[in-house]
């Protein structure tokens, strides 16, 4: 533990292998009794200026109906994850705002409407053979003109799904969210999400890719602007992901994602973390800025309930985080709370942690938020939680194991010193 201000660019450069006490991958560690000073806050990310914020577990609801995509046992920081190509041939649904519903919509002059009428026209719940674009024109698209839920469209690697502004980025946008659930094969492309709140949530997904997009939160009137849960092979690339009251970006219980060269910015807790059991996720040349509690975290604290097997242990497993440049948040730039086989390198940290720590290595937090039997059941195929219900004190801290931080550059110039230590390791 050190703790020093910073008042010219140094290099940090040091091999950081955390295996925390009592958490060698043995066995999550319970919370200590009510007399415990952390009282489910977490010390490591609040000012004094400002109220503690007690530890965040998702609150998502995880529809049960539909089987979650499969998952492999065996995961790794190369990620496979990457945009589909776009076959050369394709079904193409052109939608446009002086088009008709009763159109054919097959080309460019004889256009539907409405996205909702498009999309309903991708046949539902069955495996595609033939590959969908739905291309649309130039426009304002408001909420009368789009899909409530975007749900059960199974696309395959041979029939892959997208939706794209037939103009490029700048030219579509749309006026309400996209809701996404139990899709597959899909990529959303050059368009533009101002929803005056969340823009982009999914749910049971799998081979979803968003490029080139701009999810906009408006002044942080969103809450949690883009989620994706209990998903699989997701890749979020190229965009631009700001104004959230919450968080900008928030995995949990997702496997196999990459998240390269984005703009993620403007939130006033996490601009991101991948939580809730995530696994193979790989965070690569971002500029993460402009949020309260931190930069990026690889774990935090997640209801069992919303953890999907085989990743019932840690928060967060084979994550790399490298070459992404963090700058001005209050909480610490980089964290990993109750992460395994975690890697961060090659980031450089400008003015962050104004009211914490730059780097923290801190416990991550399992509670039962509502369903004591899924918990229950999890907890008897070696998951680590309890199946009491929270009450703010009785969540089960989760360690820290194989945690890499090396390679780093923190630049807290005079006047943009970090309020606590420069790594935080309890």
């Amino acid at each position: 533990m050190f703790n020093m201000r910073l008042s010219r660019r140094q290099q940090l450069s040091t091999v950081l292998v955390v295996l925390l006490l009592g958490g060698c991958g043995f066995g999550a560690l319970p919370l200590r009794s009510k007399a415990s000073n952390r009282s489910g806050a977490r010390r490591s990310v609040s000012a004094p200026a400002r109220p503690v914020r007690p530890v965040r577990r998702t609150t998502t609801t995880v529809r049960t109906t539909i089987p979650v995509a499969s998952t492999s046992s065996t995961t790794s920081t190369s990620s496979t994850t990457s945009t589909l190509p776009r076959p050369s041939t394709r079904q193409v649904i052109w939608v446009s705002r002086s088009g008709n519903d009763s159109s054919n919509g097959t080309t460019r002059t004889d256009p539907v409407r409405t996205v909702t009428e498009a999309w309903s026209r991708i046949p539902q719940g069955i495996d595609i053979g033939t590959a969908y674009e739905i291309s649309i024109e130039p426009g304002i698209y408001d909420e009368e003109s789009l899909p409530t839920y975007w749900e059960s469209r199974h696309g395959t690697a041979a029939g892959p799904l997208e939706l794209s502004a037939a103009e490029g980025a700048g030219s579509v946008t749309f006026l309400a969210q996209m809701n996404v659930f139990d899709v597959r094969y899909l990529t959303v492309r050059n368009i533009t999400i101002a929803a005056n709140g969340d823009a982009f949530h999914c749910e049971r997904c799998l081979h979803v890719t968003l490029t080139a997009m701009v999810l906009d939160g408006g002044r942080r009137s969103a809450h949690d602007l883009l989620k994706v849960n209990q998903s699989s092979y997701i890749n979020i690339e190229n965009s631009d992901i700001h104004g959230a009251e919450d968080n900008a970006l928030d995995f949990v219980a997702v496997e196999h994602a990459v998240v390269r060269n984005n703009r993620i910015h403007d939130a006033g807790d996490w601009c991101a973390y991948a939580k809730g059991g995530s696994a193979d996720v790989l965070v690569e040349g971002n500029e993460i800025y402009n949020c309260g509690t931190g930069g990026f975290t690889a774990g935090q604290g997640t209801g069992l309930e919303f953890m999907v097997s085989p990743h019932l242990t840690y928060e967060a497993e084979d994550v790399m985080v490298r070459n992404n440049s963090i700058h001005d948040t209050d909480g610490a730039g980089l964290g990993v709370n109750g992460g395994h086989n975690v890697t961060m390198t090659g980031n450089t940290l400008t003015r962050v942690g104004a009211r914490s720590h730059t780097i923290e290595v801190d416990f991550g937090a399992r509670g039962c938020d509502g369903n004591r039997s899924i918990c229950s059941a999890l907890v008897q195929q070696g998951a680590w939680g309890t199946s009491s219900l929270d009450d703010g004190v009785n969540y089960v801290r989760i360690p820290n194991r194989s945690v890499l931080i090396e390679g780093n550059v923190i630049d807290n110039s005079t006047g943009s010193e970090s309020a606590w230590q420069q790594l935080f390791v309890p």
